[in-house]
C-alpha cells in the first residue's frame, strides 16, 4: 500500500515540474514561439501600438467632458435667464413690468407720443424658444372651452433690442348651421357621392367594352381563318352581335336581328337555328354572344304573349341533342339558359313539365355544368312564378328541397348524388337564402360531408357537389355559409375516394370563381394552410396553388397586399 502511494506522489511531482518548465518557457503554440522569438524591433511597435490606443482614448474622454461641460453652461444660462425658476407666471409678470417700464421712458423721450404697435400671432410666427427649439406648446383653453391665442405687441426698443408684450386674444367660435345651410351641405354630399358612382360606373362600362371588343376581334379572326369549316359565318355572327345588343356589333338594326333568331327558333326545326350552332361551338365568345342573343329573343317572345310556344320549341331541342357529348353539353347550357330566361312568362302546366324534366336530366346527365345549369334555370322560374302567384312557395319547390336533402343523405348511385345536389340548388334559388336557416340546409350539408362510414362516399359526394352549386346559384349570397366551409372542402382534396375529392375540387373552384373580391382576404389563409396538408399524392397543394392563381387572376389588385401575410 506504502509503495503505491509513493509512486502517485512521484508522479505529481513529475506533473507540476513539467508545469512549472512550460509556464517558465512563456506559454505554448505559435503566439508563445512569437513572443519567446521576438526582437527589439517587435517590442517597441507594440508599445507604440499601445501608447497610439490610450491617446486615441483619453481625446474621446476630452471631447464628451467638453460637450458636458458645454451642456452645463447652456442649462446654467437658462435657469439665469428664467429668473432663477421663479415659475412662468412670475416671470411673465416681470416681462410684462419690464416693458410698461421701457414703453413709459420711450414716451417721455418722444415728447409724450404713444410708441407704434405691431401685431403678431404666436402661432403665425412660431414663436421660438430660448434654445432655438421650436414651441409646440398645446393652444391653452380658456373657460368657455375655446382656444386662446397669444399676440405680441411691439411696445419700443431699450438698448437697441425691441420690447413686446404678449397678451391673449381668445378666438370666436363658428355659429352652428342653419337648417338652410345643413340642407346644401347634405345636396352637395349626395351630388358629389353621385357623381362618383357615375364615374365609377362609365369607367366599369369603358373597361367591359374594351374587354367585349377585344374579345370579339379575336373571335372575327378566328371564324374568317376558318372558312367554310365554321359552324357560324361571320355575316351570321355580326347578326349575333347586333341581337345580342353587343357593344361591339357593327351598326344595323337590332331589332330586325332579333326578330330573325326569334323567328327561327319558332320553326318546325329549331335546332338548326342560328343561336344553337352558335351554341355547340368551342368558342367562348361566339357561345356568350348567342346565348345574350337567345334571351333578347325569349324577351320579345315574351313580350309577344308566345312564352309557352318557345318554351315547348326548347324542349324539342334538349330532346334531339346531338350524339358528341360535347357539342350536346353545349347545347343544353345554352338552351337551359334560354329557359331561365323565360321565368314568370309560363303557364302552370309548362312549369310543371319543366319540374319534371329537370328532375331527369340531374339523374341522366354525366355533365356537372349541365346539372347545375338545369338546377339555375328551374329555380329562377320558380322564382318567378313563385312571385307571378303561379305556384306556391310552400308547395312544389318546398317539397322539392325536402326531398333532396333527404335524398342526398340516403345516396347510394352518382345518379342520386347529382340529382340530390342540384335539387337542393334550384330549391333554395327558388325559396331565396332565407330557406337555408329555416330548413338547417348549411347544417345538413355539414353533417353530411363530415360522415364517417365508409358506404355514406356518395352522400358525401352529394353534400360537397350541392356545395358548389349553391354557389353558382346564389353567389355572394351564400358567401357567408361556403367561406366557412373552404378549410373542409381542402382537406377533402386528399380524401381517398376519388368522386369525393372531385366534388370537393368542383365546389372549390366553383367558390372561388363567383367570390367577391371583397372576401379575398378571408380565404387566402386557407389556401395557405392547405399547402401543409400530408396525403392525396400531391394533390391538395396542386388544387391550391391553382386556386390561388385563378383568385390573383380575378382580384389582383385585392390578391397581391394579401400575399405577404
Amino acid at each position: 500500500m506504502g509503495g503505491g502511494n509513493a509512486q502517485k506522489s512521484a508522479m505529481a511531482r513529475q506533473k507540476n515540474a513539467e508545469k512549472a518548465a512550460k509556464e517558465g518557457r512563456g506559454g505554448g503554440g505559435a503566439e508563445g514561439l512569437k513572443a519567446r522569438s521576438a526582437n527589439a524591433e517587435t517590442h517597441r511597435q507594440a508599445i507604440a501600438e499601445r501608447e497610439k490606443l490610450n491617446a486615441e482614448r483619453a481625446e474621446r474622454e476630452r471631447l464628451k467632458a467638453e460637450k458636458e461641460a458645454a451642456m452645463a453652461r447652456k442649462a446654467a444660462k437658462i435657469a439665469a435667464a428664467a429668473g432663477g425658476g421663479g415659475g412662468f407666471d412670475d416671470d411673465k409678470e416681470a416681462k410684462k413690468k419690464k416693458a410698461a417700464a421701457a414703453a413709459a421712458a420711450l414716451a417721455a423721450l418722444n415728447g409724450g407720443a404713444a410708441p407704434p404697435k405691431k401685431s403678431m400671432s404666436r402661432t403665425s410666427s412660431q414663436a421660438k424658444s430660448m434654445d432655438g427649439s421650436e414651441d409646440t406648446a398645446e393652444p391653452e383653453m380658456n373657460g368657455n372651452g375655446h382656444a386662446k391665442e397669444e399676440e405680441a405687441t411691439e411696445t419700443g426698443a431699450v438698448d437697441g433690442k425691441t420690447v413686446r408684450e404678449w397678451h391673449e386674444v381668445a378666438i370666436p367660435e363658428r355659429p352652428p348651421l342653419t337648417e338652410e345651410e345643413l340642407v346644401e351641405v347634405r345636396k352637395s354630399i349626395a351630388e358629389r357621392e353621385r357623381l362618383s358612382k357615375e364615374h365609377a360606373a362609365k369607367e366599369m362600362e369603358a373597361k367591359a367594352a374594351a374587354i367585349e371588343e377585344e374579345a370579339v376581334t379575336k373571335t372575327r379572326a378566328a371564324i374568317v381563318k376558318q372558312g367554310t369549316a365554321a359552324k357560324v359565318s361571320a355575316a351570321s355572327f355580326e347578326k349575333l352581335l347586333l341581337a345580342a345588343r353587343s357593344t361591339a356589333a357593327k351598326p344595323g338594326d337590332a331589332e330586325a336581328a332579333t326578330k330573325e333568331v326569334l323567328e327561327q327558333l319558332l320553326a318546325d326545326e329549331p335546332a338548326d337555328a342560328l343561336v344553337m350552332r352558335a351554341f355547340a361551338s368551342a368558342d367562348k365568345t361566339l357561345r356568350a354572344t348567342a346565348i345574350s342573343a337567345a334571351k333578347e329573343a325569349v324577351a320579345a317572345a315574351v313580350k309577344a304573349n308566345n312564352g309557352d310556344a318557345l318554351f315547348a320549341k326548347l324542349e324539342a331541342v334538349l330532346d334531339k341533342l346531338p350524339a358528341d357529348v360535347t357539342a350536346a353539353e353545349r347545347i343544353s347550357t345554352g338552351t337551359l339558359s334560354a329557359i331561365g330566361a323565360l321565368a314568370g312568362a309560363l303557364s302552370k302546366d309548362s312549369l310543371l313539365r319543366l319540374l319534371e324534366r329537370s328532375k331527369t336530366m340531374f339523374a341522366a346527365t354525366a355533365s356537372l355544368e349541365v346539372a347545375c345549369a338545369a338546377a339555375i334555370a328551374l329555380g329562377v322560374t320558380l322564382k318567378s312564378a313563385i312571385a307571378k302567384g303561379t305556384i306556391d312557395a310552400a308547395a312544389e319547390p318546398t317539397e322539392l328541397l325536402t326531398s333532396s336533402l333527404s335524398a342526398m343523405t340516403a345516396a347510394n348511385a352518382a345518379g342520386e348524388s347529382r340529382a340530390a345536389a342540384a335539387g337542393v340548388a334550384a330549391a333554395v334559388k327558388a325559396l331565396g337564402a332565407g330557406s337555408l336557416f329555416a330548413h338547417k340546409v348549411v347544417d345538413t350539408l355539414n353533417n353530411t360531408m363530415d360522415a364517417k362510414s365508409k358506404t355514406a362516399a356518395h352522400a358525401r359526394e352529394s353534400a360537397t357537389l350541392a356545395v358548389g352549386f349553391l354557389c353558382r346559384a346564389l353567389l355572394f349570397k351564400f358567401e357567408p355559409y361556403a367561406i366557412p366551409m373552404l378549410p373542409k372542402l381542402i382537406k377533402m382534396l386528399a380524401d381517398k375516394d376519388k368522386k369525393v375529392a372531385d366534388a370537393a375540387t368542383y365546389a372549390a373552384r366553383s367558390m372561388l370563381e363567383g367570390l367577391s373580391t371583397l372576401s379575398v382576404k378571408s380565404v387566402v389563409g386557407a389556401l395557405y394552410e392547405g399547402l401543409g396538408v400530408v396525403g392525396g399524392g400531391g394533390r391538395v397543394r396542386i388544387e391550391c396553388l391553382q386556386l390561388a392563381s385563378l383568385l390573383a387572376t380575378r382580384a389582383p389588385r385585392t390578391m397581391g397586399p394579401c400575399l405577404p401575410e
